[in-house]
């Protein structure tokens, strides 16, 4: 088995892992790949074809921009507990209806990456025969949000809180609702989960006017001409 091989299995193992290690391992080691097929003093005989050095290239700036942008999560996760440490910690501590503690994952990406017209995404469904208990991609008794890396980007991060903390502890009566009033009619995308009788929506435009009267506080306990702390993906 090539060298080659190894890494392109090893890249499919990072595909359905959390690990920031094995994905720095993992772009170290194409990086070496690379380096030693550009070497005129290659120690290893193998070659590459130009299509495969194009293709490691293309995994090795994937794996970049998926490292600069888990950093970019951590900064600005980092930089929200600060700002509103009370928001952070009920989502932090928030339990389903049977009292089970659920998790909840946050990732800042690009804009690019979200569907068109959307900023912020959050991913709950129904785990099996408890309809009280919510999965997503990261398994049993969790929840995944995606927030586009812009401005507003924090105080999108509070929004879809304000909808989590109605909905996890809620989530069978809220499904029902959801079905009933979004699924059998037509509306705009933005509109979801905004009708002016949905608890979920209220709790989180209630969510970001909580984070942005933090941040003013925040920004007003900043002396001597220091400004905010900012974080960003180069």
């Amino acid at each position: 088995m090539t060298g080659l091989i190894i890494l392109i299995i090893r890249l499919l193992k990072i595909l359905y892992t959390s690990s920031i290690n094995d994905t720095r391992l993992a772009l170290n080691d194409f990086k070496e790949v690379l380096a030693e097929s550009r070497s005129r003093n290659n120690k290893t005989g193998e070659k590459l074809t130009n299509n495969q050095k194009r293709k490691l290239k293309s995994e090795i700036d994937s794996l970049e921009c998926f490292i600069r942008y888990y950093e970019l999560s951590e900064k600005l996760l980092a930089q929200f507990r600060v700002i509103s440490p009370e928001l952070y910690n009920e989502i932090d501590s928030i339990k389903d209806k049977n009292g089970i503690s659920t998790d909840v994952y946050i990732k800042f990406v690009s804009t690019e990456l979200l569907s068109l017209g959307q900023n912020a995404l959050t991913i709950m469904c129904q785990k099996g025969h408890s309809k009280s208990s919510c999965f997503s991609e990261y398994g049993k008794h969790t929840v995944s949000v995606i927030v586009a890396a812009g401005i507003k980007a924090l105080w999108l991060l509070a929004h879809e809180f304000g909808h989590i903390m109605y909905q996890v502890p809620h989530l069978a009566e809220y499904n029902e609702y959801y079905i009933r009033s979004y699924m059998q009619k037509s509306f705009r995308s933005n509109f979801i989960g905004h009708n002016d009788k949905d608890m979920s929506g209220e709790i989180a435009i209630n969510f970001g006017r909580r984070y942005f009267q933090d941040y003013k506080k925040y920004r007003k306990s900043i002396k001597d001409g220091n400004k905010a702390p900012i974080a960003s993906a180069k």
